[in-house]
C-alpha cells in the first residue's frame, strides 16, 4: 500500500494527466505509436486487468494453489466464477506502478531531443536533493528527514523508504546528469571532471548506506556513463583516453575503498554476510510458489499473502516478507504464465529499437548509451531486490526506454524507423 497518503495523490494525478495527454496524442496521430511500443506499454496493464476479471472456477482449478478454494466454490454451482487474484485490493494497488510506467512511457515517446534536456536537468536536481537528504539522514542517525518512519531512515535512503531504492535512484540520476553535461560544448576533459565531481559524493553516500547492490551497480553505472561520452573531434585520441581515465580512476578507486574500508560498520558487515542473507531462502521458497500457482499466478501484489503460507517457522521475524527481492521470480509467482506477455513485449521492443541499422548524431548516441546503462542497472538490481515495484523507479525505467525510441530530432532516421515499424 502507498504510504504516506500524499504519495498516492501525486501518483494518481500523474497517471491521470499523463494518460490523458498520451491518449489524446494517440487519437491525433495513431501512426506515431507503433505496435511494439503500444505492446510494451499496455501488456502489463492487460495482465493486471485479466487477473481482476472473473473466470470460471474450473479454469482456476488448473492452479494447485487455488485448487481447494475453487473446489469449495464449485459446490455453489457449475457456472461460478472467481478472479485469479487471491487479493483483488492488493492487485489493484500493485497496478499503480504499472500504470505510472505505461502512462509515462506513452507520454514521452518520440519527444524531440530539445525537450529531453529539461528532463535530464530535473533528474540531476532531484538526485542532488536526494543526496543532501541522504547525508542529513545518515548524519542524524535517521532522526531528521525520516519521511516514512522506516527502519532504513539512518541508512541514507533519500527520498525513499528503502536504502537500496535510494541508491539505485542516485545511480540513475547520475547517469542522466552524464547525458546532460555530455551534450554541452565544454571540452571533453572538463566534462569528465564535472561528472567525476558529482559521482564521488553519490558513491560515497551509497557506500555509507550499506546497499551492497547499490554500491556495485552504482559504481558500474557511473564508470559506464563516463566511458560512454563521445570523443570530441578536436581531442587527440591519446589525450582523450587519458582524460577519461583521469575521471574514471577516482570513481573506481573510491568505490573499492568504500567497499573494503569500514566507513560504516553496517556496510562492511552486510558485504561480508552475503552468503547468510535471507534472500537465498526466500528465492528457494518463491520458486516453489511459482509451481504452486502455475499457470495463472496468485495475482500481482499478493506475494506477501501467499508467502506466509509456506514461510518456514524457523525464519519468522518481527518483520514480514513483503517481496521476493527478485522482481523476475516475484513476477512469475504472481502472474504465472501470463508473465511471458510483458517479457516478450519488452524483448520485441528492445529488438526493434536497437537492431535496426541507423546513423545518429553524437548527442543521440550518448543519450541512447545512457538509456541502455539505466535500463541495465535497473534490471540488474531487479535480480536482488524490487526496484520496479516502486512508482518512482518505474518512471525512471519509462524515461530510459523512451530515450531508445526514434524521435523527431533524428529527421529522416526517425521517420524511416517509424515507417518500418508500421509495416
Amino acid at each position: 500500500m502507498l504510504q504516506p497518503s500524499w504519495r498516492a495523490v501525486l501518483f494518481a494525478a500523474w497517471i491521470v494527466i499523463a494518460a490523458g495527454v498520451a491518449t489524446w496524442r494517440i487519437i491525433l496521430d495513431r501512426r506515431a505509436f507503433p505496435a511494439t511500443l503500444l505492446g510494451l506499454a499496455l501488456a502489463p496493464l492487460g495482465v493486471v486487468l485479466f487477473q481482476l476479471c472473473r473466470i470460471p472456477v474450473a479454469w482456476l482449478s488448473l492452479s494447485e494453489g487455488q485448487a481447494f478454494a475453487t473446489s469449495v466454490r464449485a459446490f455453489v454451482g457449475p457456472a461460478v466464477t472467481a478472479s485469479i487474484s487471491v487479493d483483488r485490493v492488493a492487485t489493484a494497488s500493485a497496478a499503480v506502478p504499472v500504470a505510472v510506467f505505461s502512462a509515462t512511457f506513452l507520454l514521452l515517446h518520440t519527444r524531440p531531443r530539445r525537450e529531453w534536456r529539461p528532463v535530464f536537468a530535473s533528474f540531476a536536481v532531484l538526485g542532488a536533493v536526494s543526496l543532501v537528504l541522504a547525508f542529513v539522514q545518515f548524519g542524524s542517525g535517521g532522526r531528521w528527514c525520516d519521511f516514512y518512519h522506516s527502519a532504513h531512515a539512518a541508512n541514507a535512503p533519500g527520498f525513499f523508504a528503502n536504502r537500496n531504492h535510494g541508491a539505485t535512484f542516485l545511480a540513475c540520476c547520475l547517469a542522466f546528469y552524464g547525458a546532460l553535461i555530455g551534450a554541452q560544448t565544454t571540452p571533453g576533459a572538463r566534462r569528465y571532471m564535472l561528472f567525476a565531481a558529482a559521482a564521488l559524493p553519490a558513491l560515497a553516500i551509497i557506500a555509507l548506506s550499506g546497499s551492497r547492490a547499490g554500491l556495485v551497480i552504482g559504481a558500474v553505472m557511473a564508470s559506464a556513463t563516463l566511458l560512454a561520452f563521445p570523443r570530441d573531434r578536436s581531442d587527440v585520441r591519446a589525450a582523450d583516453i587519458i582524460a577519461r581515465f583521469a575521471g574514471l580512476a577516482p570513481i573506481v578507486g573510491f568505490g573499492a575503498i568504500a567497499a573494503l574500508v569500514s566507513l560504516n560498520g553496517d556496510t562492511a558487515g552486510r558485504i561480508s554476510g552475503v552468503s547468510g542473507d535471507l534472500r537465498w531462502s526466500i528465492w528457494a521458497h518463491a520458486r516453489d510458489l511459482v509451481l504452486l500457482y502455475w499457470p495463472w499466478g496468485s495475482g500481482l501484489g499478493t506475494f506477501a499473502q501467499v508467502y506466509t503460507l509456506i514461510e518456514p517457522v524457523g525464519e519468522l521475524h518481527p518483520f514480514y516478507i513483503n517481496h521476493a527481492h527478485n522482481d523476475f521470480i516475484e513476477l512469475f509467482v504472481e502472474a504465472g504464465a501470463l508473465a511471458t506477455v510483458p517479457i516478450l513485449a519488452a524483448l520485441l521492443f528492445g529488438w526493434r529499437s536497437l537492431a535496426a541499422p541507423a546513423h545518429y548524431s553524437q548527442h543521440d548516441i550518448l543519450e541512447r548509451r545512457v538509456a541502455i546503462i539505466v535500463v541495465a542497472g535497473l534490471l540488474a538490481h531487479s535480480f536482488v531486490d524490487y526496484p520496479l515495484r516502486t512508482p518512482t523507479l518505474a518512471i525512471v525505467l519509462a524515461v530510459a526506454l523512451s530515450m531508445l525510441t526514434p524521435r523527431a530530432s533524428s529527421g529522416s532516421l526517425a521517420s524511416g524507423s517509424l515507417q518500418a515499424d508500421r509495416r
